[in-house]
């Protein structure tokens, strides 16, 4: 038995203004600038957000470096930092952040996480502990 090809309608498409729209894409006229700027101003933050990281990374305090990583990633634009990040993230999981409260434990603990650490809880118990909280 020989599966036969159904016959199906033919849909003709009507034009409208959305079909040129969706068929023939143009610039955003949201933007009057040219392409060209539009890049170089994107080249000039990315440069300035991997001084902010390499910064982060010589500096005594992480909480603010584990910040920005955070930011960065849940913005969707980490992929322009992976080997910051990285470094970033080498320092951090070699060090515990010494905070005051839950917030910067759980910060800490869920990037080493999300990067591929093993981190134990453990150690954060500990460090809980440390800051009056009692687990149960």
């Amino acid at each position: 038995m020989e599966h036969e090809n159904p016959k199906r309608p033919s849909v003709k498409v009507e034009n409208s203004e959305w079909t040129i729209y969706f068929i023939d894409p143009r610039p955003l006229p949201c933007s009057s600038q040219p392409i060209t700027t539009i890049k170089n101003r994107r080249d000039e933050l990315v440069r300035k957000v991997r001084c902010l990281i390499q910064e982060h990374i010589g500096d005594k305090n992480l909480l603010h470096g584990m910040k920005t990583v955070d930011a960065l990633e849940r913005l969707g634009i980490g992929y322009h930092f992976e080997q910051e990040i990285a470094t970033f993230m080498d320092l951090l999981s070699s060090k515990l952040v010494r905070g005051d409260d839950l917030s910067t434990v759980a910060l800490q603990f869920r990037l080493l996480r999300q990067h591929h650490y093993n981190v134990t809880c453990g150690s954060y118990i500990l460090s809980l502990s440390s800051i009056g909280l009692v687990i149960l």
